[in-house]
């Protein structure tokens, strides 16, 4: 073979030489760089747009063509796996169903749509005859009628199908909406003795229904509206009409409308927005799972607010005396039901002061103890490594992580964790004179004065003001004790809800009036009027006793 007519490629096509190679890799990576950053960018507007809100005014409707109405909604619910597409005859014609799964009874549709569908003979000619076609198939009470495309989408989103008629805008909405939801249970966290045993589920329908089940007041409103961006839940906004007051119910629906967020998860999402004060100690909006809560609330002249997806509802205005009831002091005897009243007032100061009166005495006013005590205690004290103040402190950060542990553990992990809590709180700590045994008995007592409140949220507030207390005592002595009181007292005093004083009922001289059923509980023939810090329009109950003679 003769290698003199061997030659390299790059002698005869210069452009195949390793250098101009070289180039040609490097010009064919920058490409392939510049058409990923391209790709991103446009899947980057693609998003965008999709995300674009359409303007208010703007209403865009349903064509004619199937296919393009198919085209529109299968780009608004772009990479949704449970939307359902299923195409049918109609009478002739094609038509489409539209439904998620999963929200929709599918069984109902298969049974009263489809299958009456197929055995449909007319044939559709004009618009008008559609809705006898589906009057056919349909109760006029089970469908509607719609051509814009965000109320059919909206329809679609909270479980109901849709029909969509090739040659024809106007779409049929179909009442098929069923989901899995919590049957109705009684209250887990609003235990009584005696009285009504069920509670709010998290179905809006369901507990819009307890509540008119409890009245046939035709005055009692129901106003929903729609909150959140992007969720769309559903807000009811419930009264009485000849009751509540016009400028409080006109407040929480603006309040409702002025709230601007992209989704609302818990009703407590509402109270913050509507709650004059961003960082309030103590509630000013009242929450409840109990249905006869809310209608006795909504006699009284008050608003309910219920969201949809949550169990509890939201009473305003919202009151200390309101605080201080609850369901079982209206379930028996008067004389024992004040007397619970008053232990409940009592509770409240012992959750707060009791452990700041400790260090105050023993720390700064030995002398107004007796001596015997006063000897037995210094002898404790004696054993005791910690200052009054560090051992106090030190007792109820300790008493607060366990509570709040006994609250996040599941049921069965409870007895145990009280069990092993009670012999570390109570035991343990003592017999290693870490504290003094008093001491153990002090916080044990605010303890147990804490679980009568009947508001959870409202007992979290003392229990923060009771640390507020401890601190001014350590420091002041009774001193501190007495100006904590009077910070405390006038905070509580400048809270409002919707207009209404917190403490407004309790030290307000024009509706002392209403201690009938605050300080105690006297008989419902002995109190006809309705609170007077609510400003109902009829203050007056129907029967009863008034000016000492009973009402016919």
């Amino acid at each position: 073979m003769n290698n003199s007519n061997i030659k390299k490629i790059s002698a005869s096509m210069p452009i195949a030489n390793i250098n101009s190679a070289n180039s040609n890799l490097k010009n064919l990576r920058v490409l392939l760089q510049q058409s990923e950053d391209i790709n991103v960018d446009i899947h980057k507007l693609i998003s965008r747009l999709r995300n674009m809100p359409v303007p208010a005014k703007t209403n865009m409707y349903f064509q004619r063509s199937l296919v393009q109405n198919r085209k529109i909604l299968s780009v608004i619910f772009a990479d949704c796996a449970d939307l359902r597409l299923r195409e049918f005859n109609l009478a002739g014609r094609r038509a489409l169903l539209i439904y998620i799964d999963g929200l929709t009874d599918t069984k109902m549709l298969e049974r009263t749509i489809l299958a009456k569908a197929l055995c449909s003979q007319e044939q559709v000619i004009s618009e008008k005859k559609i809705a006898k076609i589906i009057e056919q198939i349909l109760t006029p009470s089970a469908y509607t009628i719609a051509i814009k495309i965000a109320a059919a989408v909206q329809q679609i989103m909270m479980g109901n199908a849709l029909i969509v008629v090739d040659g024809f805008r106007q779409t049929v909405v179909v009442d098929s909406a069923e989901y899995v939801k919590r049957g109705i249970e009684e209250s887990k966290s609003e235990n009584i003795v005696r009285g009504a045993h069920d509670g709010f589920n998290e179905t809006l329908r369901d507990n819009i229904v307890l509540i008119r089940r409890r009245t046939k007041d035709t005055n009692l409103k129901v106003k929903i509206v729609d909150i959140g961006q992007r969720s769309q839940t559903s807000v009811a906004v419930v009264y009485v009409d000849n009751l509540a007051q016009s400028d409080l119910v006109e407040e929480v629906l603006r309040k409702l409308a002025a709230i601007n967020i992209d989704r609302l998860v818990l009703s407590y999402n509402i109270q913050e927005y509507i709650t004059p004060r961003p960082w309030p100690l103590f509630p000013t909006i009242q929450g409840t799972e109990r249905p006869d809560v809310v209608v006795a609330g909504l006699y009284e002249g008050r608003v309910a607010i219920i969201m949809d997806n949550t169990p509890w509802a939201l009473i305003v205005p919202y009151t200390y005396n309101t605080a201080m009831q609850s369901v079982d002091d209206y379930a028996m005897q008067v004389p024992v039901a004040s007397a619970v009243r008053m232990i409940r007032h009592f509770a409240v100061l012992v959750t707060v002061y009791l452990p700041a009166l400790y260090i105050s005495i023993v720390s700064f006013n030995p002398g107004m103890l007796p001596t015997a005590l006063a000897i037995y205690i210094a002898e404790l004290r004696a054993r005791a490594p910690f200052p009054t103040a560090v051992e106090a402190f030190i007792m109820v950060v300790i008493l607060e992580v366990f509570q709040e542990a006994i609250v996040r553990l599941p049921n069965r992990m409870v007895i145990a964790a009280s069990v092993v809590g009670g012999l570390v709180i109570g035991t343990t700590v003592a017999q290693a004179g870490l504290v003094n045994p008093l001491l153990v008995v002090v916080i044990s007592g605010t303890a147990i004065a804490s679980y009568a409140m009947t508001s959870y949220n409202f007992a979290m507030g003392l229990r923060l003001a009771r640390f507020i207390i401890i601190i001014i005592a350590s420091v002041l002595g009774l001193y501190g004790v007495i100006l904590g009181t009077l910070v405390l007292l006038v905070y509580m005093c400048s809270l409002e809800s919707f207009g209404q004083s917190f403490m407004g009922g309790f030290l307000q001289v024009d509706t002392l009036a209403d201690w009938r059923d605050s300080l105690v509980r006297l008989s419902i023939k002995n109190n006809p009027l309705r609170p007077k810090i609510y400003g109902a329009q009829d203050e007056t109950r129907i029967g009863g006793y008034r000016d000492g003679k009973q009402n016919d």
